[in-house]
């Protein structure tokens, strides 16, 4: 993936310096003719020399060159083929002046008037001209640069699915071993264990010591757990319910219960008057809840009893 990435920024790259050679290249062909035309015209120029330039125009373009360069400057490096071919032209310029500076000393003024219609704008032609043809040589050597190393990239891309066969290959062989060995190793550990077990049995008797015997009683269900289990959660549920009897359907039994549901104040309590029938009747059932109670405090332990000694 990450050949693929740097492969992709590479094209980018070379598409970018590609352009900016073809760029570069048609701009050196335009100031070629530039300076064919500047070459032709030098006759038209040299007699048309009153109306060239004078020392003063010099000064005014070496101004505006030195104003440009100082713009470029803020932009580019030193190194940049604008910011070079600047240099160069205020260089030239510069030199000019120079000259036209002695030549007016010594009278020759309307000479150097001349010259500088006929040189100024074929030295800035030439400057750039040469500023053009460095930068056309960088980037043909950035193209030659990109393209080797898009090259070696697409080379590793190609190799890439035959290293993975020949890894993939090689780790089945691996594995493959490697189950084999193992399989070696446990068939030599159990050949080894088998000749030092008979190698111990040899001579020896096996007995017997302690014979397995039945179990004497069941493991589960205990029985005597549960049935007293059963007795408590009875006894639970009874009073749980007779809890919720009284809770649910409150009864009076004495003056305070009746005050406490009619706010009327109780003048007299007047007690139950039974007849002799029904007296008798309530000792019998009485002497029957009793007995029926103690009837089941003896059956149930009795019944709980005979089924922990049966099970």
């Amino acid at each position: 993936q990450s050949n693929v990435q740097i492969l992709a920024g590479l094209q980018a790259q070379l598409q970018a310096a590609s352009e900016a050679r073809d760029h570069a290249q048609q701009q050196k062909l335009y100031l070629e003719s530039l300076l064919q035309q500047n070459r032709a015209s030098r006759s038209a120029a040299a007699a048309d020399s009153a109306n060239a330039a004078t020392p003063s125009s010099l000064d005014d373009e070496l101004d505006k060159l030195k104003a440009q360069y100082a713009d470029l400057s803020t932009r580019y490096t030193e190194s940049h083929p604008d910011v070079v071919r600047l240099k160069q032209q205020i260089a030239s310029t510069e030199k000019l002046k120079k000259e036209s500076d002695t030549d007016i000393k010594a009278g020759k003024g309307s000479a150097t008037a001349s010259r500088i219609a006929q040189v100024g704008p074929m030295a800035q032609v030439e400057g750039q001209l040469k500023a053009n043809e460095l930068e056309i040589s960088n980037r043909t050597d950035e193209v030659k640069r990109l393209q080797t190393e898009i090259d070696q990239y697409r080379g590793r891309l190609n190799l890439t699915p035959v290293r993975e066969e020949e890894l993939s290959s090689i780790t089945r062989d691996h594995e493959q071993s490697k189950e084999n060995y193992q399989s070696l190793l446990a068939k030599k550990m159990q050949s080894e264990l088998a000749t030092n077990l008979e190698r111990r049995q040899q001579g020896e008797q096996f007995r017997i010591i302690d014979p397995p015997s039945l179990p004497r009683k069941p493991y589960f269900p205990d029985r005597f757990k549960m049935s007293l289990a059963g007795v408590a959660l009875g006894l639970v549920l009874s009073l749980g319910l007779t809890a919720a009897m009284e809770t649910v359907a409150p009864r009076i039994h004495k003056e305070e219960d009746l005050r406490d549901l009619i706010p009327a104040p109780v003048l007299a309590a007047i007690p139950s008057l039974l007849t002799a029938d029904e007296q008798q009747q309530q000792r019998r059932f009485m002497w029957l809840e009793s007995a029926a109670a103690v009837g089941l405090l003896i059956l149930i332990p009795a019944l709980t009893f005979l089924v922990y000694r049966s099970g």
